[in-house]
């Protein structure tokens, strides 16, 4: 299978050293680092707003959601924990992080779970066995930052410039046909009754732009309403049995159990079918483009260059999968029996160091390392590789970092890496800081953000506001890069910037009340003066505007108590 798109083309197949252990490539190669992008477990029904994709709903997991997390954590310990040291929780090099959502907080700690059980937790003093009655593990830190402020696993939901593109999608010539297309009217307008209450119909048929509301309320009835758990995980003897089925809580606490039914499994299809399309348009390149993969994507490749941290974990959602795809020009295809991104899936990008090179060059050369992109299914047990390989007409561009035979022609000892599927880093970073938004404050431009607390640090900044020089940046977290040039100056944290809009609100707003204090005692005192005139006259630059009426009120009042006086 074979997509060319742009820059980069991605093709995926299976591996051919499934049987292999899939970690080390060859002997001559060692995985020095292991980035995880999951999405979320099985979840509640979740609506969003075609327009800005507010949400409603899909706030927690199911018992099958922390199941198929759990089990993902399982199979990352079987496949990787004796080459990359996963057999022991190490705080200083297993970070997880998670978008600031119950259900991606939740996903992260069952995942942490099947990784790091009890035995492994050796962290705490030696060991925690026996901390906790019936083999209870203590809980492993997951990270995130505020919905707002989360401009890398959801930028997706903090670019206004993507908002407009999904506008111009939605009346373009090819949304437009798509909608129009026979076959779809048919299946638009089965699902108009169906959701008659909650998707205002067209014509007769639900919009199309509407159509991931009435998938996702379908996909979750059938996924917890149907007593085959529907993941290929669990086996004949699913102990999740008793947590899926027609009869079980999940499914009962659903708003209509018999979503689960209303469509045939020919029609079903068909509308997972629509729904990966059109999501596959709003995520993808022509309209998303680098908007919304672009920093997480940074992020990554901030921490595949340095020498910290062996494990990240960054619990996210489909469309951050799709905009990291998006963000390398990649088309998403796989042979994977799951028609869309489905629950507890991942992208895994591995980071291997070649030995013939490392053993003669000091280990942090960036040009000793490689990457390689993976992708696997909750629906299959083992990995499929994702090749990508730039493509260029110009016989004379740079060569791909991708695909070679030899990754590095200077090194005499043969490389046995599988060329198919390696990409050399240095060649990746190359490509990313020319195609892709390589700082945040690129980003907040592009987007049109102004409100994030990264985009405020750049407005700060620009007005010299936030003092940032000789900053080293971090070691191992990459949040806060705003250039990838290792020698310019860079924020340092968010708090940075929380300060300095903190500080500079209160000395302004005190200045400002000191000045207005002064200016109003100074207006009394002046006034009061020319009141206490010994002829008691008002002197006329007392007379201002709209004071006329009272001045001449009170010159009566003197006028008669002369009068007063005389007559007595």
């Amino acid at each position: 299978m074979l997509a060319r798109v742009g820059l980069f083309f991605i093709t995926l197949f299976h591996s051919v050293f499934a049987q292999q252990d899939p970690t080390t490539g060859s002997s001559s190669s060692t995985l020095v680092q292991l980035h995880v992008i999951n999405r979320h477990g099985a979840r509640t029904i979740l609506s969003k707003d075609a327009d800005d994709l507010a949400e409603e709903g899909g706030e927690t997991l199911t018992p099958l959601g922390y199941r198929q997390l759990y089990d993902l954590g399982v199979w990352l310990r079987q496949t990787y924990g004796q080459s990359i040291g996963l057999q022991e929780y190490d705080q200083a090099m297993h970070r997880f992080e998670s978008s600031d959502f119950d259900r991606t907080i939740s996903s992260a700690n069952a995942l942490s779970v099947g990784l790091f059980p009890l035995a492994s937790r050796t962290d705490l003093h030696g060991g925690v066995n026996g901390l906790f009655p019936d083999g209870v593990s203590p809980s492993i830190p997951v990270y995130s930052r505020q919905s707002e402020n989360d401009v890398y696993i959801r930028s997706f939901s903090q670019c206004p410039t993507f908002y407009d593109r999904l506008q111009d999608l939605y009346e373009s010539n090819q949304w437009i046909e798509l909608e129009n297309d026979e076959q779809v009217q048919v299946l638009l307008q089965k699902l108009a009754p169906i959701f008659a209450g909650d998707i205002e119909p067209l014509d007769g048929a639900i919009p199309l732009k509407s159509l991931w509301n009435a998938y996702d309320e379908i996909h979750v009835t059938r996924t917890e309403c149907t007593s085959d758990t529907g993941n290929g995980t669990f086996g004949d003897n699913s102990s999740m049995a008793m947590f899926t089925g027609p009869e079980s809580y999940a499914c009962q606490s659903l708003p209509d159990p018999s979503l689960a039914t209303v469509l045939s499994a020919t029609e079903f299809e068909e509308l997972e079918d629509l729904t990966e399309k059109t999501e596959a348009w709003k995520y993808g390149i022509e309209t998303a483009g680098n908007l919304i993969g672009s920093n997480i994507l940074w992020q990554i490749l901030d921490r595949a260059t340095s020498s910290g941290g062996k494990f990240f974990l960054y619990s996210a959602h489909v469309a951050t999968i799709l905009g990291i795809l998006s963000a390398l020009q990649a088309n998403f295809e796989a042979d994977t029996n799951e028609r869309f991104v489905e629950y507890g899936s991942a992208l895994i990008l591995e980071v291997h160091q070649e030995q013939a090179i490392s053993s003669a060059v000091d280990a942090s050369t960036l040009e000793q390392k490689y990457i390689k992109l993976k992708y696997k299914s909750a629906l299959q047990n083992t990995a499929v590789d994702i090749t990508l390989q730039q493509f260029s007409e110009d016989v004379n561009a740079e060569p791909s970092p991708c695909g070679h035979d030899k990754l590095n022609a200077d090194v005499s000892a043969p490389v046995s890496l599988d060329s198919s599927s390696f990409c050399r880093l240095q060649g990746v970073v190359n490509w990313a800081r020319s195609n892709t938004l390589d700082t945040v404050e690129a980003w907040c431009d592009a987007c049109g953000n102004d409100s994030a607390d990264q985009c405020m640090e750049v407005i700060l900044k620009n007005e010299g506001l936030v003092v940032r020089d000789g900053d080293s940046g971090e070691s191992t977290v990459g949040e806060s890069r705003t250039s990838n040039d290792s020698s310019a100056p860079s924020i340092s944290d968010e708090a940075t910037a929380n300060r300095a809009v903190i500080a500079a609100t209160f000395f302004g707003g005190f200045l400002s009340g000191l000045l207005f204090t002064a200016i109003a005692h100074w207006l009394w005192v002046r006034g009061h003066k020319k009141k206490q005139k010994p002829d008691g006259k008002i002197g006329s630059e007392m007379i201002q505007k709209g004071g006329t009426d009272e001045l001449e009120k009170e010159a009566a009042a003197t006028r008669v108590n002369s009068s007063d006086q005389e007559w007595a």
